[in-house]
């Protein structure tokens, strides 16, 4: 299973280390069951980009699978398949590391200690500025 650190922090898991934006398989013998992975997806810090079947242990991503699915199966906000890249919607209904993913993503200046309103805000008068 292939994961990526969405959040702005370095990531540890299984002695192999995650920087953020990066996507790296998990250590040998882990997966979504493991308390920590399972832990961190719901804290919404890591993102299943391509889960390997029990099967299928060749890194493969597992049928019905796409590489910007989380691991509930749908995409996340801001990741729509039909949306162009310049376009960012659902901010408002972003959570603190997506908005820093999108932030870094478009190359919009900030600091670790911005808060989710200030990050809306910047993200917000980018947007307005590229239109």
């Amino acid at each position: 299973m292939t994961i990526k650190n969405i959040s702005p922090k370095i990531l540890g898991i299984g002695g192999t280390e995650y920087l953020p934006g990066e996507s790296k398989p998990l250590p040998k013998g882990m997966n979504e069951s493991n308390s920590l992975v399972d832990y961190f997806i719901k804290q919404k810090l890591i993102s299943v980009v391509a889960a390997v079947s029990s099967e299928d242990s060749t890194g493969t991503q597992s049928p019905g699978s796409t590489a910007t699915e989380d691991s509930t199966g749908t995409q996340p906000p801001g990741n729509a398949a039909n949306e162009d890249d310049k376009s960012i919607t659902g901010v408002s209904r972003m959570s603190l590391a997506e908005l820093r993913e999108t932030a870094t993503k478009h190359a919009i200046p900030f600091e670790e200690a911005d808060t989710r309103a200030v990050l809306i805000e910047k993200i917000t008068k980018h947007q307005a500025e590229q239109e």
